[in-house]
């Protein structure tokens, strides 16, 4: 029989410990457990200060900075009276982005739901882009687009980068830091990047922690 010596023995309860520390951490933060998240990674993306910008797809995770021959994207921040976000389709079963009750894009905090329950728009304009013209660092903009592949409608975000200038390039410099959705048509947190661990997982987790911490205490009984 052969036995694990102590300092992999150490290394590898920490590892458990350490796994269900963060399993059950994200359970806490996050209320779904089914979802598939697609991350583009950190991207740093500067808007160019033209009437074209640069355009998104998010499925793909293309961008180009025509639309001609890039039909399909979801997503396009330009320069039009300042800082514009312009999405094709309709704001039902197309592209659009999250908007308050007066119709303006949200700036949306850490943990914030993007979902089915929310209002979306696609309207430009002064009005609706009044937050990102402002100036934001790092806020998020829920949006929903249309999944070429599976026909159904996903949200996600899109977090951004933008500053307050002065007319008419209000916004600018800004800057796209990246973007994530879930591509089963579930929810999606502002900032959520991995998907929640099954409840099963979680739970093996925890006791696999628990484990560990019951065997520490017993070796240090035993050394002294």
């Amino acid at each position: 029989m052969t036995s694990t010596p102590p300092a992999r023995l150490s290394a590898r309860l920490a590892s458990y410990t350490a796994m269900a520390g963060a399993a059950l951490a994200a359970t806490a933060a996050t209320p779904t457990a089914s979802a598939n998240i697609i991350y583009s990674g950190p991207l740093n993306v500067a808007v160019p200060q033209t009437s074209a910008g640069i355009y998104f797809n998010f499925l793909t995770g293309a961008t180009s900075l025509t639309s001609t021959g890039f039909a399909a994207y979801d997503f396009n921040p330009y320069l039009g009276t300042g800082l514009s976000f312009f999405f094709s389709g309709t704001a039902t079963t197309g592209n659009a982005g999250l908007q308050n009750a007066s119709g303006v894009y949200q700036v949306l905090a850490p943990g914030a739901l993007i979902s089915a329950a929310g209002t979306y728009g696609t309207a430009g304009g002064a009005a609706p882009m009044a937050n990102y013209r402002a100036g934001e660092t790092g806020g998020y903009l829920g949006v929903h687009f249309l999944n070429e592949t599976t026909g159904a409608v996903n949200y996600g975000w899109v977090q951004l980068t933008t500053s307050a200038g002065t007319s008419p390039t209000q916004g600018f410099p800004a800057t796209v830091l990246g973007y994530a959705f879930d591509d089963t048509g579930a929810g999606i947190l502002a900032g959520q990047i991995a998907a929640v661990p099954e409840p099963a997982t979680v739970t093996l987790l925890g006791v696999m922690a628990a484990g560990a911490v019951g065997v520490r205490q017993w070796r240090r009984r035993r050394a002294t």
